[in-house]
């Protein structure tokens, strides 16, 4: 039988329109597009979709740290990338 995915790896990238002064264009906001998995002091741990549909997880604090990308959903064990 075949996963088919949790609330954790089925997530789809969100844009919302803005107005760069020029014209409309599609945002993407990485935190926005996560869901919190953790939290402590000034920093956060999220898991979501990059702006491609990745699903991976990064640090939240001053910055963002660098997306990590996994192979397999934390959560349901459904496997993400292909070989």
């Amino acid at each position: 039988m075949e996963n088919k995915g949790c609330e954790l790896c089925n997530q789809k990238p969100v844009f919302t329109e803005g107005f760069d002064g020029w014209g409309f264009v599609k945002e993407y906001d990485q935190n926005e597009n996560g869901i919190k998995v953790a939290e402590g002091g000034w920093t956060a741990c999220y898991i979501g979709p990059d702006e491609n549909g990745r699903i991976g997880c990064w640090g939240c604090g001053d910055g963002n740290t660098e997306i990590y990308y996994f192979n397999y959903c934390p959560n349901c064990g459904r496997k993400l990338k292909d070989d």
